[in-house]
């Protein structure tokens, strides 16, 4: 029924609620409500793909520690979320656990009431078509008042200085990522700055740790503020590099942050930013996604969308001070997580990665 047209919809049912996603094109449209209907109130099981996704799932398992780079972003996980079960990988006993008949009776309790659901529908397509379709195959999905609410899965973040190294793999490179969590008021100003100390952070590693040391080839920032289910900020900063180079280039990461936290940066990187800003904003506005996503997340939060998106405001914000005050409430030299990923020939005994402390100071085992 499918061959000939370009229809995707997939559903998930995450941590905080059951998001929706679909995509087609113009033609395609009465396509794509049909089997977005379809999927979200007549979902059956099939033994053979259950069976197909079971051994996958434990084959991946039993080899996730085979890999390097799967062991660290596993490991770092297990840190940040303090061994919190939400966030520990999948084992072989997890993929074992699963009942299909089981999955399917959640799923259908989570589906059972869509009258929640907010869907925001972006693209080529024509109103007067468009309406009859979302009053049929929207309008008419199951409405169980009252609607059910997300409940805060409490997963905590380190406190302390935590670091770790993972020994593993042959290849003579490693892998490093700094973060910084904790808890922030959350404002679209501060949202705003943690967008440019992003920008301004890997506009700065890259000169530095690249182009002048020519310790790594790449540096990535990311500087988020998290609204539900608490509002808390993470800055994340990552690297790879020789490991002879992993302490003194993480020690220049830190000294780069307190040197921004303590006095700001100067006119030329803001101009940099700025530019870098405006330049992605100008493509973002040509995509779907980047409305669908924008809208959906204003509306949920009962923002203005007008105001929180306003790209000028953005740009305004990028100044020596605000610079100075978001590095300074991101960066806490006092509370992080420190992982190094270390291949085997190159790992010294008892050796620490850690710029601020002893091996033993605020170590997870």
């Amino acid at each position: 029924m499918l061959s000939g047209k370009r229809v995707s919809v997939s559903l998930n049912l995450g941590e905080l609620g059951q998001t929706v996603q679909a995509s087609t094109r113009a033609s395609d449209l009465a396509t794509m409500f049909e089997l977005l209907y379809l999927r979200l109130t007549a979902p059956r099981t099939h033994r053979f793909a259950f069976d197909v996704w079971k051994s996958r799932g434990l084959d991946a398992a039993r080899h996730r520690a085979d890999s390097p780079d799967q062991a660290f972003q596993d490991e770092l996980a297990v840190l940040l979320a303090k061994n919190h079960p939400r966030r520990r990988p999948p084992s072989i006993e997890m993929i074992e656990s699963v009942d299909m008949e089981k999955a399917l009776a959640l799923f259908r309790e989570r589906f059972a009431d869509l009258g929640g659901f907010t869907f925001v529908i972006v693209g080529n397509f024509d109103v007067a078509r468009l309406k009859p379709l979302v009053e049929t195959y929207l309008g008419s999905l199951p409405s169980k008042p009252p609607h059910a609410h997300w409940k805060d899965p409490k997963i905590p973040y380190p406190t302390g200085k935590v670091e770790k190294t993972i020994v593993l793999g042959a290849e003579p490179k490693s892998r490093v990522k700094l973060v910084f969590t904790g808890p922030i008021a959350f404002s679209d100003d501060a949202r705003r700055d943690a967008a440019i100390l992003e920008e301004l952070l890997e506009i700065r590693l890259v000169e530095v740790l690249r182009e002048r040391l020519g310790g790594t080839y790449s540096v990535s920032v990311n500087a988020t503020l998290q609204r539900d289910p608490t509002a808390r900020r993470s800055l994340e900063v990552a690297f790879g590099c020789a490991p002879e180079n992993v302490q003194k280039l993480t020690a220049v990461v830190f000294d780069e942050l307190r040197a921004i936290a303590a006095n700001g940066i100067d006119e030329a990187y803001l101009a940099k930013v700025r530019l870098r800003l405006e330049r992605r904003r100008a493509v973002n506005v040509t995509e779907n996604g980047w409305w669908a996503r924008v809208l959906l997340d204003k509306y949920r939060h009962g923002d203005d969308f007008g105001v929180s998106s306003d790209i000028a405001a953005l740009v305004r914000r990028a100044t020596r001070e605000n610079v100075k005050a978001i590095a300074a409430r991101m960066f806490d030299p006092e509370n992080y997580v420190l992982a190094v990923l270390r291949p085997a020939s190159k790992a010294a005994p008892g050796a620490t990665a850690n710029p601020e402390a002893s091996a033993a100071e605020g170590t997870l085992p």
